[in-house]
């Protein structure tokens, strides 16, 4: 057979594909083809949330090539060893939802998701999350959420001005969440410090299922989302 050993990524990705065409027992591997960094993490995400270790970025320049052993920034690898912070997914609270547009319109859009504060009873946000559903999840959510629907801020929901969703829904349903770390926020009110303004946010949040079984109380915590930050601060 041929060496494709020297041949350029580009190359070497069209010929794959031409080989595996109608194969019903290999594929290649999924990819998408971007500049986003926005999207180069969502995908990584994804990624990570099917149990994968993680991805490698490549440069789809024609002088883009393998090189055993070396370092280089045309092929770099991306593994969820090397993601700060955060090594476990979140379980969060429903607290309030925006309205959807576009080819999300007449669903929500994102839903507001906080933390349970166990010394103040308090359900504190920590993001606002839009991606991770399903389409058939995405219209399924006014349906799924409709038994917490109320309409003004619960009084346990601690929520900026400047993240007031369009709905509201009493602290009932938890969601898992997988984010890439926690970073500080002058819109989240995790752990708000009145004096700096600033509370603690989940960067890139991704929906990954629904927790039934679990009660708003028994959610995250205010403190382990404090830790988790200490830790990737090591502090």
């Amino acid at each position: 057979g041929e060496s494709y050993l020297c041949r350029s990524y580009p190359d070497r990705r069209a010929r794959l594909e031409e080989i595996l065409v109608g194969d019903e027992h290999i594929s290649p591997a999924g990819r998408i083809v971007t500049g986003d960094a926005d999207g180069i993490t969502a995908f990584y995400l994804s990624c990570i949330e099917r149990g994968l270790e993680g991805i490698v970025c490549k440069s789809c320049a024609e002088d883009s090539f393998y090189r055993a052993g070396a370092r280089e920034w045309q092929w770099i690898k991306w593994k969820s060893d090397y993601a700060p912070g955060i090594s476990d997914t979140l379980d969060l609270v429903v607290v309030g939802a925006s309205a959807g547009r576009g080819k999300r319109a007449g669903t929500y859009g994102s839903v507001l998701c906080a933390a349970y504060n166990r010394e103040e009873d308090l359900f504190q946000t920590v993001c606002g999350m839009g991606t991770g559903f399903s389409d058939e999840e995405l219209l399924d959510l006014p349906r799924r959420l409709a038994g917490a629907r109320v309409d003004r801020q619960p009084a346990r929901a601690m929520v900026n001005p400047q993240a007031a969703p369009d709905f509201w829904f009493a602290p009932r349903y938890v969601v898992e969440v997988l984010g890439l770390e926690i970073t500080e926020s002058p819109v989240h009110t995790c752990n708000w410090d009145p004096e700096r303004r600033r509370g603690l946010a989940l960067r890139f949040p991704r929906f990954v299922r629904w927790r039934d079984e679990k009660g708003p109380e028994e959610a995250t915590t205010a403190a382990e989302i404090a830790a988790i930050f200490r830790r990737r601060r090591g502090v």
